[in-house]
């Protein structure tokens, strides 16, 4: 993201709503992959990150906290500004 290859991205800071909530969208799509990875020792080669785009899709959000979703664009999905 510093190195500006995210479009719309400049720090990590813009993954958050506020200091500890992570948006839905990309920065949750970033978390899971984190996981995913950490988990199996590889990455995923393919993945539906569509889903991550649906905010009906990430469950209810109780306290208002998960902010407005940072979609997953192609763009962003490839890391090309």
């Amino acid at each position: 993201m510093q190195a500006g290859k995210i479009p719309g991205l400049a720090t990590n800071k813009d993954f958050y709503t506020d200091v500890q909530h992570i948006r839905a969208g990309l920065p949750a799509y970033t978390i899971a992959a984190l996981f995913y990875a950490a988990i199996f020792e590889r990455s995923r080669t393919r993945s539906d990150f569509a889903v991550y785009n649906d905010r009906e899709k990430c469950g209810p959000d109780l306290y208002h906290d998960r902010g407005e979703v940072l979609p997953i664009t192609p763009e962003r999905s490839q890391g090309r500004a």
